[in-house]
């Protein structure tokens, strides 16, 4: 399988028979999230059917008496593809899909907050997470199917006590996101649980060039795709594309952010940089004298007399020598500052 952040990923699999193998190999996709499946020896009949979410489904079915051969092509569906007529061939199967690649963005170094992609390139997301709770928090889409909070750079665990977990899912506990069902009006508790965790995350690219970060959930259905969109005009805005329904774990959110163009500086202070605390000790020190300088020339001074608080300045050299004799005076035997 290719590398999933250097463009397409490509999976190539001899089913020997995939209907009594589908549980295993949807538990394939949902961890490795391929862009392109292909299939061989599917052994379909025409009444077995494929659906993997997110996924259009291409099929050349083999001889059927007995079943046997037979090849597909599963592609993501937000990728620009279309079936090419395949040719009538007499002892070969085969499905040709034509896609349509254009340029595609590389990390050279990641994590789940920072992407680089060259010198002065970098999509980094620091400052839209919060190190505190989720920067969006209990946000809805038009058809309510419950509360998403989403936390970029910063995992986050749930806060409500008397939520529960249902079979198949996991703890909201050092998520990127989690979903929140309401409680029934009969009493029931709600419903919480992670759809992508924060250590999980990764950039890629699709095929339109623009970054996404996937998260998965491991040992649950849910993942998490979120979209970055380059805005400008905007910290940060998050809308909800696909929620998670009954058939499928699948979530996609969009995150407009100007943190997202990959040449505006959303970046965080490293830990070799220090922030600016305002003006130099070097600036307030010239400042001091020549405003000193001029003040004592208004008033009539003139040479060394020029020098603001000059008796301070001549004595300071004599003070220092004996400040340093009296520290190290501390050292041995113990005498009063008058003795030094």
């Amino acid at each position: 399988m290719s590398d999933p952040f250097t463009g397409l990923k490509i999976c190539y699999w001899n089913a020997n028979g995939i209907y009594s193998k589908l549980t295993d190999f949807k538990n394939f996709v949902h961890n490795h999230n391929p862009d392109v499946i292909l299939l061989q020896e599917t052994m379909l009949k025409p009444t077995q059917t494929i659906f993997i979410p997110n996924y259009n489904f291409f099929r050349n079915d083999g001889p059927q008496n007995p079943v046997s051969g037979g090849t597909a092509i599963l592609i993501k569906n937000n990728i620009s593809h279309h079936e090419v007529p395949t040719p009538s061939l007499k002892s070969i199967k085969t499905n040709i899909i034509s896609v349509n690649v254009s340029a595609t963005l590389i990390c050279t170094s990641q994590d789940p907050c920072k992407c680089v992609l060259g010198p002065g390139h970098v999509i980094d997301l620091h400052t839209v997470g919060s190190p505190d709770r989720p920067r969006f928090y209990e946000i809805t889409n038009s058809n309510f199917t419950g509360f998403y909070s989403y936390n970029p750079c910063f995992a986050f665990n749930s806060e409500d006590k008397f939520a529960t977990v249902s079979k198949g899912n996991i703890p909201c506990k050092n998520a990127a996101a989690c979903l929140r069902t309401p409680g029934s009006e009969s009493g029931e508790p709600p419903e919480e649980h992670a759809i992508g965790i924060q250590s999980t995350g990764q950039f890629q690219a699709s095929i339109d060039g623009t970054m996404e970060i996937f998260y998965k959930a491991p040992g649950a259905r849910q993942n998490l795709t979120v979209i970055l969109q380059c805005d400008n005009t905007t910290l940060y805005h998050l809308s909800i594309n696909q929620p998670e329904t009954s058939e499928n774990g699948s979530v996609v959110m969009t995150l407009s952010t100007k943190c997202a163009c990959e040449k505006n500086s959303c970046s965080a202070p490293t830990p070799d940089e220090k922030p600016s605390h305002g003006l130099s000790v070097f600036t307030i020190m010239l400042a001091y004298f020549i405003i000193g300088m001029v003040w004592n020339f208004c008033n009539g001074a003139h040479g060394t007399e020029l020098v603001p608080n000059i008796d301070f300045w001549n004595e300071l050299p004599k003070l220092t020598i004996e400040g340093v004799a009296f520290t190290c005076s501390c050292f041995g035997r113990k005498r009063s500052y008058g003795e030094v």
